[in-house]
């Protein structure tokens, strides 16, 4: 397996934030502070059922996600 150098990692993290890849599914996000909240796409496959409350986060800073119903979370990569 090739190794990928911080660098580019962060580089491409910056060129693609969480949020951006987040809303290319229409998952409707609300701002809320400085992070954003919207239905858990991943409740499906987890808990076998709909999200129907607000209960992934998406942090702009950090650069990831987490639900906090199911503990899905990551970032770009995972």
């Amino acid at each position: 397996m090739a190794y990928v150098d911080e660098a580019t990692i962060q580089a491409i993290r910056k060129k693609h934030p969480i949020k951006d890849i987040i809303e290319r599914y229409h998952i409707g996000l609300v701002k809320k502070g400085e992070d954003y909240w919207g239905n858990c796409p991943f409740h499906m496959g987890v808990l076998g059922k709909e999200d129907r409350n607000a209960s992934m986060s998406i942090s702009s800073r950090l650069d990831i996600f987490q639900c906090f119903s199911c503990k899905t979370a990551g970032n770009i990569f995972n």
